[in-house]
């Protein structure tokens, strides 16, 4: 494998997707600038995304399954459909009152199947009871669910911090690519010992181990390719 160019071209993808993330965009595009890469002569890429370009990086892979292979998305922008704030006692968690991600996972149309002409043809409910008594209810589709058939087509490795305020969501993300047909790998640091880490993982004094199970995933996911 040439990994000095399958590097360059995750390093591109990781780069334009955090430039638009953090630089104001509240809308998302119907053309994400990364798909420029296409056009640059690169074999492939690894698409790596982090919070607020999570939602970025799924119509990435939607548009062109055929050029990125895996995605690791940590803590990607969530939960499905609404975000969450975060109240007192005993309700702990409350929905914001607008659809911020109205296609589930992002806010631009994804080619789900059926077809889905717009976000409103999603048909979703709220869980009744939460998974467990520190996590917020998922939105999900009613059943029968439409698929994600392009998300279907590569490994996908969700990553969650123990003490990040995306232990109590990220789980929503997961239940509803897999109702959709996709099969992610989820994560949690805290289930391969590594503890304490918050939503900004890199910067901390442990992002070295972090790292390494990324690379022992990655490395797995690939193997062959």
């Amino acid at each position: 494998m040439r990994w000095n160019r399958i590097w360059a071209s995750a390093l591109i993808l990781v780069i334009a997707l955090f430039m638009r993330a953090t630089a104001g965009v509240t809308a998302q595009a119907t053309d994400p600038a990364p798909l420029s890469i296409a056009r640059q002569g690169y074999l492939f890429a690894i698409l790596l995304t982090h919070s607020q370009s999570g939602a970025f990086g799924w119509p990435v892979v939607d548009a062109r399954p055929d050029l990125v292979k895996a995605i690791l998305a940590v803590e990607p922008n969530g939960p499905p459909f609404f975000d969450v704030e975060n109240v007192a006692a005993p309700d702990w968690f409350r929905d914001a009152a607008t659809q911020t991600r109205p296609w589930g996972i992002t806010a631009d149309p994804l080619a789900y199947s059926p077809p889905a002409a717009n976000a409103s043809d999603l048909a979703v409910v709220r869980q009744e009871e939460p998974d467990g008594p520190d996590l917020s209810r998922c939105w999900m589709q009613k059943s029968p669910a439409r698929l994600l058939p392009n998300l279907q087509k590569l490994p996908i490795l969700i990553l969650t911090a123990e003490a990040s305020y995306h232990a109590s969501y990220d789980h929503c993300t997961v239940k509803y690519l897999e109702q959709a047909g996709v099969h992610p790998t989820w994560t949690k640091l805290a289930d391969v010992g590594i503890h304490g880490n918050g939503h900004m993982m890199m910067l901390e004094k442990n992002n070295m181990d972090i790292s390494a199970v990324m690379s022992r995933w990655l490395a797995k996911a690939l193997d062959g390719f």
